[in-house]
C-alpha cells in the first residue's frame, strides 16, 4: 500500500514538473505564434492540489515559470 502511494506521488509530481515546462514553452511560443493555447491555470492548480505541489513548485523554480 505504501509503495502505491509513493508511486502515485512520484507520478503526479513528475507530471506537475513537466506541465510547468510545457506551459513555459507554450508561453514562449505564443510570443511568436498567437494561435498557441496555454495550459489553463485551473489545471496547474488542480494538479498541485491532488498531490503534485512539490513537482509544481520545483517546475516553477527550474523553468522560472510565473515567478516574477
Amino acid at each position: 500500500m505504501h509503495k502505491l502511494i509513493l508511486l502515485y506521488l512520484l507520478i503526479i509530481n513528475a507530471a506537475g514538473f513537466l506541465l510547468m515546462l510545457v506551459d513555459k514553452l507554450k508561453a514562449k511560443w505564443k510570443e511568436k505564434n498567437e494561435t498557441t493555447r496555454r495550459v489553463p491555470e485551473k489545471t496547474l492548480f488542480l494538479l498541485a492540489g491532488v498531490g503534485g505541489s512539490i513537482g509544481a513548485l520545483l517546475g516553477m523554480k527550474a523553468w522560472h515559470h510565473k515567478t516574477l
